[in-house]
């Protein structure tokens, strides 16, 4: 079998849950996924956003994260507060969840774990992103995206879902008067170790139009052995 090889903010709310009937409905054939919540946080003049992977309980793991994709606006914009940006700002900063300086004002992108300055997360960036993983932005080629993620050390199980059957993927800083963003996000999950994986897709907006979190699934896309 290969193996590859967050301080939580203050007061998340969750913003939305829409259509909740449809992707109940939907579940079986995504091998559990629900779809992604998201949550936020006011920090100033900057809001925070936490992505979360929902499943239907707490039995599934993520592996991967991959071909992040801007279906409306950019992947840009981002405010970062790490050891590569040296303070809070968009024009540098790096997408690893150990390089954190602040709870509220750094994006990273994380398969669960925790995040902050040396927290020992085990997320690393796909062989294709290496070289955009300590910038500020997040590249978006075409309709795919080349950007991914996953976690290095399976056996850790990092990417377990919570008891509310939640993964961590992704926190976004953005300025409180940005523009929303609606992005697509690929995921490979199973629900025991060394079990066969499913690919499933949903999309996400932050922040969310008319303050509600999209949640939209699209189903599994393949399965794959790992």
């Amino acid at each position: 079998m290969k193996t590859h090889r967050a301080h939580p903010p203050q007061a998340f709310v969750a913003i939305a849950a829409i259509a909740a009937a449809p992707l109940l409905a939907a579940a079986s054939a995504s091998a559990g996924f629900v779809g992604y919540s998201v949550s936020s946080a006011a920090n100033g003049n900057l809001v925070t956003y936490r992505v979360s992977a929902q499943f239907n309980s707490s039995n599934d793991t993520v592996l991967r994260a991959f071909q992040l994709h801007a279906v409306q606006g950019d992947l840009g914009g981002f405010y970062h507060n790490d050891i590569v940006s040296s303070g809070t700002t968009t024009s540098a900063g790096s997408w690893n969840a150990n390089f954190g300086l602040g709870a509220n004002d750094d994006s990273y992108l994380v398969i669960g774990g925790n995040a902050g300055l040396n927290a020992g997360n085990s997320t690393v960036p796909d062989a294709g992103w290496i070289n955009g993983w300590n910038t500020p932005t997040i590249p978006d080629y075409a309709t795919s995206g080349i950007a991914g993620y996953y976690n290095s050390v399976t056996e850790n199980m990092q990417g377990k879902a919570d008891a509310n059957g939640r993964v961590l993927l992704a926190q976004f800083v953005l300025a409180a008067n940005s523009a929303s963003k609606t992005i697509s996000l690929k995921i490979e999950h199973n629900t025991t170790f060394g079990s066969p994986t499913t690919i499933s897709t949903g999309t996400f907006s932050v922040p969310a139009p008319g303050a509600l979190a999209l949640l939209a699934l699209a189903g599994i896309v393949g399965r794959r052995r790992r």
